[in-house]
């Protein structure tokens, strides 16, 4: 299923912002260039990069949850796992928790753009990580209709 990558209702002040346009851009091309496609009929996932930063500890994701169901959400929460294939570090579980004033309303068809900060156990200097670098897995999904 094709997405369109959308902000999330509480960023829409930034929405307008020269590099947040230009960032949803470029992912919505690398979407269409690549051909991801989402599930039909579930909430997906994708992760797209991570930034790890040594001094920090942590990796500052790029990542998509689309709406693949028939009809809008208003509350999206999950467990999020991820880690490395090439077995180097841990990355920290997450759970996911939006609620209507963060997600506002998430259409059938769109796929809701969202920065992590993960923190990170293992490596040692800072990397760039693209999708294919890392295996996740998206469960306990629950959604509240709009």
């Amino acid at each position: 299923m094709k997405m369109k990558v959308v902000t999330a209702k509480a960023h829409e002040s930034f929405a307008q912002n020269a590099e947040v346009i230009q960032e949803i851009t470029l992912i919505q091309s690398e979407l269409e260039r690549v051909g991801i496609e989402f599930p039909e009929g579930s909430i997906g996932f994708a992760f797209m990069e991570g930034r790890y930063q040594n001094s920090e500890k942590t990796m500052q994701t790029v990542c998509l949850f689309s709406n693949g169901l028939e009809f809008p959400i208003k509350e999206l929460h999950g467990v999020l796992r991820m880690r490395y294939r090439t077995g180097d570090g841990q990355i920290a579980k997450m759970t996911v928790d939006f609620d209507e004033p963060f997600l506002g309303k998430l259409e059938p068809g769109e796929a809701l753009l969202v920065h992590f900060h993960i923190p990170v156990k293992g490596l040692k200097e800072d990397r760039l990580f693209k999708a294919n670098e890392i295996e996740q897995q998206w469960s306990e999904v629950r959604v509240t209709p709009a």
